[in-house]
């Protein structure tokens, strides 16, 4: 039988998701046509006649295989497909972005922005079609966390507001996926109100709650949370762990992963309370989960160490915490947990801030290992808190070095996104750290000598 063009989208549609909620197999069972996408896949010339109905089958046998990172399976289609590329030019392309994808996974972070880049002009030439935005959306979103791993903050937003788009044309559930991706790179880069907004989406959340997408909801919530301590909003905070506490509650299938950044978050909020004790409980329990999971959690293991340590720099027991930041960026490479040390990293750098910094070598060590933070937010803050050491401590030409290295981190950051970084680290801060370099040469007491005029008057 033959299908028409807005047949053969609304049947794509339907097998991508979108916001109605329809099934693909019940209109292809009414329609009498095979669904051979169950099992191993058998030959090519066993798919249905038209071309529409064969590309569905092939997206949902792709997307099945991918989702069980079955690289076997889906490498014999593609070379039944490639003895064929003129019929199957979408699913071959579908397939490429997602050898792309397993690239990355595997950390040849070049190799899979090459084959990214050299696909994405390929699928534009494509004629419309749901489809093919499908995988133009994949590998933009792929892309963008090419250009995460490389450290370009700004290219990476790019590519999700582009991606962002396109889905949100179509209708795809795939765009609050996407938003998830903006709203986590924003966050990454110090945006913090704008990605809590997107976290916190009502339609996402609604669509994602008729569709019984859980986990989507719970990372939601989670991440909601965490923007709010960030931005110290303790009640929005409380308000976005208490619901997803109720779905780890209600699907024992979230008991994993998000249960472990559930007391991770619950123990930041209490930090932010000052309830030191809860705390403390909340992170120890958190590391504990973590570690405990059938595949160990190791990235937000540290993250949980990490939230600990600062309880050592708050009590002002600078030595301990120096150590414990050394045991964790250990840890950290041991376990290849790149965002961890990054943070380790920065969290070093405010101990040249304390009253007790540590010493010259020291400094020069972390100068050199500075280059292993790999987001351009973070390096920019501890670049910054070196700086301000360096003008109270150091002579013009490390202080000018340490600037320059801000500097050069203009293209990989959104102009506004830069602008405030350089206000909050370097404009502020240097007129504190000229005032506090010579205050240790001025004789009088600014404050007394104003509260013994005012004395003399009265």
């Amino acid at each position: 039988m033959r299908f028409d063009r807005e047949r053969a989208e609304q049947l794509f549609m339907d097998a991508a998701g979108w916001d109605r909620s329809s099934s693909t197999a019940e209109l292809l069972s009414v329609d009498d046509e095979r669904t051979p996408w169950e099992g191993s896949l058998f030959s090519v010339d066993q798919l249905p006649v038209a071309p529409e109905l064969r590309e569905v089958c092939l997206f949902r046998y792709i997307r099945t295989h991918a989702r069980a990172e079955q690289l076997d399976e889906l490498l014999a289609l593609a070379r039944q497909l490639e003895a064929r590329p003129a019929e199957f030019e979408l699913p071959l392309a579908h397939l490429r972005v997602l050898d792309a994808y397993f690239t990355y996974r595997q950390g040849d972070n070049r190799r899979a922005l090459e084959l990214l880049e050299a696909e994405i002009p390929r699928v534009q030439k494509q004629p419309p079609s749901g489809y093919g935005d499908y995988v133009h959306i994949q590998a933009l979103v792929h892309l963008g966390a090419c250009y995460e791993s490389g450290g370009n903050l700004f290219q990476t937003e790019l590519c999700y507001r582009q991606a962002l788009r396109i889905a949100t044309r179509r209708g795809l559930f795939k765009r609050y996926e996407v938003e998830g991706c903006l709203a986590k790179v924003l966050w990454a880069s110090g945006q913090h109100a704008e990605a809590l907004e997107l976290h916190r989406g009502e339609e996402a959340r609604r669509v994602a709650a008729a569709s019984h997408e859980y986990r989507f909801l719970a990372d939601s919530h989670l991440s909601a949370a965490k923007c709010a301590v960030d931005l110290k909003d303790e009640v929005m905070a409380a308000e976005e762990l208490a619901q997803a506490a109720r779905l780890i509650e209600c699907h024992p299938e979230l008991g994993g992963v998000p249960r472990g950044y559930l007391l991770l978050f619950g123990g930041e909020l209490e930090t932010l309370r000052d309830n030191v004790d809860t705390a403390l409980d909340q992170l120890t329990r958190a590391v504990s989960h973590f570690e405990r999971l059938d595949s160990p959690c190791h990235q937000g293991a540290i993250q949980a160490k990490t939230s600990l340590c600062h309880f050592a720099l708050f009590e002002g027991d600078f030595r301990l915490a120096n150590t414990i930041i050394k045991k964790l960026l250990q840890e950290a490479d041991e376990k290849d947990c790149v965002e961890a040390r990054g943070r380790l990293l920065l969290l070093e750098s405010f101990l040249y801030l304390t009253d007790e910094p540590p010493a010259r070598s020291s400094f020069e060590s972390l100068i050199r290992r500075l280059h292993l933070i790999n987001n351009p937010a973070l390096l920019f803050h501890a670049l910054g808190n070196l700086y301000t050491y360096a003008l109270e401590f150091l002579d013009e030409p490390e202080q000018a070095f340490l600037l320059a290295r801000i500097r050069n981190l203009r293209p990989l950051l959104k102009r506004s996104c830069y602008q405030d970084l350089y206000q909050n680290y370097v404009t502020k801060r240097y007129e504190y750290a000229i005032e506090n370099r010579l205050a240790r040469y001025l004789q009088n007491d600014l404050e007394g000598e104003w509260e013994r005029i005012e004395a003399e008057v009265e």
